[in-house]
């Protein structure tokens, strides 16, 4: 899922734990049972339909067997919609209590770009990937 299906980027797909693709993981600590992600954006990357989408892989999740939409539950836990503003060279903080009764190792997936909403995305877009730890 991190390569976007681009092959010239499939070595982000492995999957952890098999020796070849062992990502840093980050502890995420709720404060008052709130968690906040903070994020700089380096490009003006925006549309009336843009949005940024963060999913979180499901309770029970293995981490060696990697990352797909199955493993992903199917609604976001935040979601940020950008409209036509811009945001280039800013630092956005965005603060959720949805995760706060998660525990141990999990994988939040960003997706942002210019396509609809869900797992059907169409037009340019583009995905990150973080390993995580809920204490």
């Amino acid at each position: 899922m991190a390569s976007a299906a681009n092959p010239a980027f499939k070595g982000l797909d492995l999957a952890s734990g098999n020796g070849l693709g062992d990502w840093p993981t980050s502890t995420l600590e709720a404060v008052d049972g709130r968690h906040t992600f903070t994020y700089n954006y380096r490009q003006n990357h925006m549309g009336p339909k843009w949005t940024h989408q963060w999913f979180i892989t499901r309770g029970g999740w293995d981490p060696t067997q990697g990352i797909s939409w199955d493993v992903l539950e199917p609604t976001p836990f935040m979601v940020e919609y950008h409209g036509s503003g811009t945001h280039a060279d800013q630092q956005l903080q965005y603060t959720t209590e949805l995760l706060a009764t998660r525990q141990g190792r999990h994988a939040i997936v960003n997706i942002w770009g210019g396509g609809d909403a869900g797992h059907d995305f169409k037009g340019e877009f583009f995905v990150s990937v973080s390993d995580v730890q809920f204490p």
